[in-house]
């Protein structure tokens, strides 16, 4: 994980702490994360190649940068839109995350033969 990729995760978690975001939407986040990074530990213990993220996890993340800058500016109107297509994003980016690391344990499909 690059330096400005846990920008978003630690507005997360001290506007959890000091603010409105949800505890609910950080620890989907941190939960996500996590399995990314372990999983992405496995891929370059296995085929020896670091993975890069895929265009729905940078597309989730952006999602989830607009959906912290919701909670910062405090726009009451906008929380619960802002929760769901949040969530909405994170459920589809680890879905892709998911099949992508099917596709490497489970069939077997080195990394090489895969198309992000």
């Amino acid at each position: 994980m690059r330096n400005k990729d846990r920008y978003p995760i630690l507005a997360a978690i001290v506007l959890a702490i000091y603010g409105d975001l949800p505890v609910l939407l950080l620890v989907l986040i941190l939960t996500r994360d996590f399995i990314i990074a372990m999983v992405g530990l496995m891929i370059i213990k296995k085929e020896n190649v670091i993975p890069v993220s895929n265009v729905l996890g940078k597309i989730t993340v952006n999602v989830f940068s607009i959906v912290l800058i919701v909670y910062v500016l405090r726009l009451n109107i906008f929380y619960e839109f802002a929760f769901w297509f949040a969530v909405i994003f994170l459920v589809i980016s680890s879905a892709s995350y998911l099949v992508y690391s099917l596709k490497i344990f489970v069939f077997k499909t080195g990394i090489n033969q895969l198309d992000n």
